[in-house]
């Protein structure tokens, strides 16, 4: 992958840098297959491709990279590259042992790719086997959606008069009053412009002030003044929706990467017993023991050692 303009103090710039790659030249070079050229380095179409393709679309909204800008980056790329040679840079040795590192953490990356993470999919008779014995985990919780007003104290203001403000609107809204037209009016939160919306919530997503009070109120009920840390609120439900199970097939990806991650584990685990017995492998445990005691003073210190005590 091509090393971009903002990130190529990096690691990956290491690695390339102390490897020697050659980065991007696999394309054949004719002169109408020719991008750009850096003194003897050519860049061509079919480099130019390939890098292309590995960067992510580009977020909603954003226009995406011009070629030039694209192809002034891969230039930049080499330009620094060819310094870095230049000043033996790849000849550095604490360089050539994180190269060392990566290369090795590769490794171990592609064998586990290859023994690991290649493990067949479920099968139909598995995601159905495991979706019959586990469909309660797949469940789609109660949701209830709210709205609130706010009422926020103002400068010199005391509890009790936040609190008749916010019975002030109650009382018009026991009046038959709109509840999002006051909302816009008075909420003084982010949710006004939205009629004091906050959307649906799992009963454990609802703050501790506000989840007694949401149980008790049906639909369209307003609460008395609540109040939390932001101040003093009237909190409505405006829709419920009961739990349910879901069907096989809305639950699908779900169980498909529970059972892959199941499948991986256990493949896991084979290959690392079956190293294991085949390797010599000794520990020191009174070492362990030590450091295991070091790690617990570290979370648990004695009391006092924070204050400096020793």
């Amino acid at each position: 992958m091509m090393i971009r303009w903002n990130n190529l103090i990096s690691a990956a710039a290491a690695f390339s840098l102390a490897a020697g790659l050659t980065i991007g030249c696999g394309g054949e070079e004719r002169p109408e297959n020719i991008l750009a050229r850096v003194d003897e380095y050519s860049i061509s179409v079919d480099d130019f491709r390939r890098e292309w393709a590995t960067q992510p679309p580009p977020s909603p909204g954003v226009p995406p990279e011009s070629v030039d800008r694209f192809l002034d980056d891969m230039i930049a790329e080499r330009l620094f590259l060819a310094e870095a040679r230049r000043r033996k840079i790849d000849r550095d040795e604490e360089l050539r042992e994180e190269v060392d590192r990566y290369r090795e953490q590769l490794m171990v990356e592609k064998l586990l790719g290859r023994e690991v993470l290649s493990v067949s999919p479920p099968s139909p008779t598995e995601l159905e086997e495991f979706w019959t014995a586990n469909r309660e985990l797949f469940a789609v919780p109660e949701l209830t959606r709210l709205s609130h007003i706010l009422i926020r104290p103002g400068e010199d203001e005391s509890e009790e008069e936040t609190a008749e403000r916010c019975l002030a609107i109650k009382a018009r809204l026991e009046a038959d009053e709109d509840f999002a037209e006051l909302a816009e009016e008075f909420s003084q939160d982010s949710s006004a412009v939205r009629g004091g919306d906050l959307g649906y919530f799992r009963e454990d997503q609802i703050i501790p002030e506000f989840r007694s009070v949401a149980g008790e109120l049906e639909i369209g009920e307003i609460s008395a003044p609540v109040r939390t840390e932001y101040g003093c609120h009237l909190l409505t439900v405006t829709d419920l929706k009961p739990s349910r199970e879901k069907s096989l097939e809305e639950g699908r990806e779900e169980v498909i990467a529970v059972l892959l991650a199941e499948k991986r584990k256990a493949r896991f685990e084979t290959v690392r017993a079956a190293l294991a017995d085949s390797s010599a492998i000794w520990k020191n445990r009174d070492l362990i023991e030590r450091l295991q005691a070091d790690q617990t003073r570290a979370l648990f210190p004695p009391d006092g050692a924070d204050q400096g005590v020793r």
